[in-house]
């Protein structure tokens, strides 16, 4: 099977970098759009009519990955293809969980995820084992959820998410 490489433009992560660093806002829908135009292959889109155009919507995602695809692609062709700015709800936190690095992780990706939702507008929401108790939630997964706006900031008018 061939899959197809995904790869960021060069240009994109020193920028990134930098404004994470310095907490300068970012529009997520570009920053995709580079994404997803920098792509070898072009992007299979099925049932296009289904992408919203405009008005309210929510959109939620599962996360799916394989060797050589990181589920991160999936928002980025999503927030590139509808034509709208989206107000994205992301983790707060990564788990590696039993890993020799969990604690350090844990708290260098909160550090990081924090940086990333503000350069981005993006709300955060933690864990699954802080929201249902250190059990977890009975067959959860990771679900994203955003919604899109037309007209203004979708900054200010998501808060009620």
């Amino acid at each position: 099977m061939n899959d197809p490489a995904y790869s960021y433009p060069p240009d994109l992560f020193p920028s990134v970098a930098r404004d994470v660093m310095l907490l300068r806002y970012r529009n997520f829908h570009k920053d995709a759009k580079l994404c997803i135009e920098n792509l070898k292959s072009s992007l299979q889109i099925l049932e296009k009519e289904n992408i919203p155009q405009h008005g309210l919507c929510i959109v939620t995602v599962n996360h799916y990955h394989r060797p050589g695809f990181g589920a991160q692609w999936i928002a980025l062709a999503i927030a590139a293809l509808v034509p709208v700015d989206m107000h994205w709800i992301m983790t707060a936190e990564f788990t590696y969980t039993g890993k020799w690095y969990e604690r350090i992780g844990s708290i260098g990706s909160q550090i990081l995820l924090k940086r990333i939702a503000h350069m981005y507008g993006f709300t955060t929401m933690p864990p699954a084992w802080q929201r249902c108790g250190s059990a977890g939630c009975s067959g959860a997964r990771g679900i994203g959820i955003c919604a899109t706006y037309k007209g203004s900031n979708s900054r200010s008018r998501a808060r009620g998410l």
